[in-house]
């Protein structure tokens, strides 16, 4: 299910580096230039955009301010101060104290998170208004939908909420200072090169709506496993209320309201036509995030990263190894723990240690001293002396650029014109015709291979007779071509080519492959992992035509556009052949073998053979982290859950605590994949755009299970197996002993007999654990606000599991709480961590500790074992490390080394 930052990309073209041409030796000595110079926008291809970020500050006299609306539905109220006459006003102020400070000294709120993680670079503050109470139902706007072709969505008409609520609010505040809400031009929109500038455009805008969340539940009810590829509408008259009740819910996001493409306002004389909604004369809304009034602030910290450009780090199908060591992963709670170094530097917050490969200038062996990343920022002349000394927040280490490989289509001969491929792009080629003189019939065709995301992404056949000032979108004589209902922008628009050319119906299955079985169903999720590329799945070569009568007599203009959003990367559309017909003549006869005519304008549309071998960056980027210091890291470290589950060979119920431990993160980025692609079930294990090393990538072993483990943890190739006959039956029955203790009726499965408990309260509510009764989490998420009331439990969650296909029920473990914990022991140490997994029994009603284990050191890594870094029992975890010869070392920085320095960590070469 797409969240709106979500969905699948294009791991079938990802054919790797083995037949790559020997790359340029210039091009590759540029290329690691650009990357120590943190030229990061230099380093694209026509055929795989680069995203980047260009820097993001705003000074304390000139602060971003984020406008918060409050948002009610005709049948949902905010439960915080319900039935108090001042409650719209004491929701103002809740939200304006949690989330802005004037001083940027109270830790937790936006205002200081962002100084704090900026080094002082980055000024937010904002302004909430009161509630604004929408006409519709909440379902009106979050029940799931599936457009034709393209994965479910959460949320049918999240766009249109924000439209509704704007409305109200601009009405409702009509004296407010809104041109103090925009100061800033992101996009550089008159191309002065000044971003500190209104643009006409809203800065930061979040909707804070009444209830909870759809991300609070969904796991609870597996909606994942619900809404597949497989199922239509029919499927939401299955589910039972309370379910249905959650997947009716807005899934916390950010996104842009789509709407008025090519419309916006007009700032000094120059329109910005960048769509979106109008609220004031020269005011425009398009980008935005929604949270439920049940996330805490941390979930605001992780929206505004992307209000700012930044992406998700974890897996939106699956897991990968990013684990707590990421806001814009797995987000700690209540508050946010630290921007990693690699989000800093995208945002020019940070400056590392460039490291080069001694092909590139570098030595063999070079050294540094890391602090701790989230260190109190210095004064500027206490950091140059710092750096001078070698004591530095990260290092970057530029790896040798290697080759990816796209092979996009196969062509039946010659070259023909590609839209590339990646996030935010807008891409045209364009024919000028004279048909001034012309009458009769006017047919377009081409040949035409296409891989879009369905329902999100599209490309556009348009047409001018004015110069191009206005374009209209044109539909082909055959509407199988274009299945889908409308376009990105809006339910009144007309549709362009997505999904798969050759899927006739839009049902995501392309049955005019050659091999393709319409019947199969199709793999989802991390279903995906490993498996052969589904035939149905494929594209096919078409010839679709458009009657195009009423250009003749015309001086007309005819475009192809490929427009993406911000989320998920498909390999694009390939067109050749093109042929323009005016009373049954050919007029244009063009198949771009070679030089292309006058008439075409290729505004990023590449004309190839289907095949690119383009050089991509790659490097690695080091940080020191430290749960259990003092800045907001702590958050990782605060409150892990309690893991329960029932041990059958003890007959007990016991629980574990996992503890992260401190140490060096080791990021690997990946040029060869964009910023939305970060999911092993989609592009093999360990690949993705921003991976951490994991330095023990071992299962844990827990007592009771561990009869279940195979492998060796000196070889990395620890994992469970769980599907024998004894297995299942051990599990079935540990999962109701473990679920009827931990949840108390109101959350145990809906799908499962409801005979097993014996009692309907939870047994966990009796414990207690370091002082705090305990909680079943989801319970915890859904049934209690943010704040002390929330502070005042310690979570518990579980660690067996099952999956129900028809009647058919598989017993498991809960893979993505295990794959979640297994990243608490990812930094690579000196020492030890003792106490790293702590154990526990329940034994006449208390919580008995009954030992612990260390994560053990781990100093040193070299590539030269990929296997050491990739367990091939954890698909979802780990880095799939290149071999360049490349490794490094910590050691203890000596005794007179200046105070920040934590470690000293060495890099050598071999080859």
């Amino acid at each position: 299910m797409r969240t709106l930052i979500t969905l699948l990309s294009a791991a079938l073209l990802f054919v790797g580096a083995a037949n790559a041409a020997p790359p340029d030796a210039s091009a590759q000595a540029r290329q690691i230039d650009d990357l120590a110079a943190l030229r990061f926008e230099r380093l694209g291809h026509p055929a795989l955009r680069w995203d980047a970020i260009p820097p993001v500050e705003a000074p304390a006299s000139r602060p971003h301010r984020l406008l918060v609306v409050l948002v009610e539905f005709a049948d949902q109220r905010f439960d915080r101060f319900a039935g108090d006459p001042a409650q719209p006003q004491k929701l103002v102020e809740h939200y304006t104290t949690a989330l802005f400070d004037p001083t940027y000294q109270r830790v937790g709120t936006l205002s200081h998170f962002y100084r704090d993680q900026s080094l002082g670079l980055y000024h937010l503050q904002g302004l909430v208004l009161p509630p604004v109470r929408l006409d519709k139902p909440l379902a009106a706007y979050g029940a799931p939908t599936r457009p034709a072709g393209g994965d479910w969505r959460d949320d049918v008409a999240a766009e249109q909420m924000v439209v509704d609520a704007l409305g109200k609010a601009v009405k409702a505040n009509p004296d407010l200072d809104w041109p103090a809400l925009d100061v800033w031009d992101p996009g550089d929109a008159d191309g002065d090169g000044l971003r500190g500038e209104p643009d006409g455009y809203l800065d930061h805008l979040v909707l804070v709506y009444a209830g909870g969340g759809q991300s609070s539940c969904h796991g609870l009810f597996k909606l994942g496993e619900v809404f597949t590829p497989n199922v239509g509408p029919e499927v939401l008259d299955t589910l039972p209320p309370a379910a249905r009740d959650c997947a009716n819910r807005l899934w916390p996001h950010r996104f842009v309201v789509a709407q008025g493409e090519g419309t916006g306002p007009v700032v000094e004389g120059r329109a910005n036509a960048r769509g979106g909604v109008e609220l004031r004369p020269g005011l425009w809304a398009r980008d935005y995030n929604m949270q439920p009034e049940y996330i805490d602030v941390s979930t605001f910290a992780h929206e505004f990263g992307h209000s700012i450009g930044l992406p998700d780090i974890y897996a939106r199908t699956s897991s990968n190894s990013t684990g707590p060591w990421a806001v814009m992963s797995g987000t700690a709670d209540p508050l946010p723990q630290n921007f990693t170094a690699w989000s800093r530097l995208m945002l020019g917050w940070l400056r590392p240690k460039i490291i080069r490969p001694p092909a590139f200038g570098g030595e063999k062996v070079q050294s540094v001293y890391l602090r701790t990343l989230d260190d109190a920022p210095d004064a500027p002349d206490r950091a140059r002396d710092l750096q001078a000394a070698g004591v530095w927040r990260a290092a970057l280490v530029a790896l040798p650029p290697k080759t990816r490989v796209l092979d996009v289509a196969p062509l039946p001969k010659g070259r023909a014109l590609y839209s590339g491929q990646g996030n935010d792009l807008n891409r045209i080629v364009e024919l000028r015709v004279d048909l001034r003189d012309k009458q009769g019939p006017v047919r377009l065709s081409f040949a035409a291979f296409w891989s879009i995301e369905a329902g999100w992404d599209f490309a556009y056949l348009e047409t001018s007779t004015d110069d191009g000032h206005t374009w209209t979108r044109r539909l082909p004589e055959d509407r199988r071509f274009m299945p889908a209902k409308h376009g990105h922008d809006g339910e009144d628009t007309l549709p362009g080519f997505t999904g798969l050319s050759g899927d006739f119906d839009g049902d995501g299955k392309n049955e005019n492959h050659k091999g393709c079985d319409p019947k199969k169903p199709l793999a989802h999720g991390e279903e995906r992992a490993g498996l052969a590329v589904n035939p149905c799945e494929l594209a096919t070569w078409v010839r679709p035509r458009f009657a195009l009568d009423d250009l003749a007599g015309h001086q007309a203009r005819v475009r192809l556009r490929y427009f993406t959003d911000m989320a998920a990367v498909m390999p694009g559309i390939l067109i050749d052949d093109v042929k323009l017909e005016v009373g049954g003549k050919a007029l244009i006869d063009e198949n771009f073998d070679d030089n292309i005519g006058r008439a075409w304008r290729l505004d990023g549309f590449i004309a190839g053979t289907g095949r690119y071998e383009i050089l991509v960056p790659h490097y690695y980027l080091l940080e020191f982290r430290d749960p259990y210091g003092a800045g907001y890291d702590q958050q990782i470290a605060y409150r892990p859950a309690l893991r329960f589950w029932y041990d059958p060979q003890a007959k007990v119920l016991r629980a574990v605590r996992i503890r992260p431990r401190p140490g060096v993160v080791a990021w690997y980025a990946d040029g060869a994949h964009a910023w939305s692609e970060n999911d092993p079930a989609e592009h093999r294990q360990g690949h993705g755009f921003l991976l951490a090393l994991d330095a023990w990538p071992n299962e844990l072993a827990l007592p009771g299970l561990d009869g279940w483990m195979t492998g060796d943890a000196a070889h990395f190739d620890t994992g469970y197996k769980v599907d024998t006959p004894e297995a299942q039956a051990a599990i079935e029955d540990g999962f109701h002993r473990m679920t009827c203790f931990v949840r108390d009726a109101s959350y145990r499965a809906l799908d499962l007999p409801k005979d097993r408990c014996a009692r309907p309260d939870a047994g966990v509510a009796a414990l207690r654990f370091e002082g705090l009764p305990l909680m079943y989490s989801y319970r915890l998420l859904n049934d209690i606000l943010p704040g002390p009331e929330r502070e005042a439990f310690w979570p518990a969650s579980e660690l067996l599991d099952y999956r129900k296909r028809g009647d058919a029920i598989t017993w498991r473990l809960r893979d993505r709480s295990l794959r979640h914990v297994h990243t608490f022991d990812a930094p690579f140490a000196l020492d030890d961590f003792p106490d790293g997994v702590e154990l526990y029994e329940v034994r006449d009603g208390k919580l008995v500790r009954t030992g612990s284990r260390p994560h053990p050191a781990v100093p040193r890594f070299h590539d030269g074992d990929p296997a050491r870094w990739a367990n091939p029992k954890l698909y979802f975890g780990g880095v799939a490390v290149p071999d360049v010869g490349f490794g490094f070392e910590l050691a203890r920085p000596k005794a007179d080394a200046p105070k920040p320095a934590r470690v000293k960590v060495y890099f050598t070469w071999d080859r």
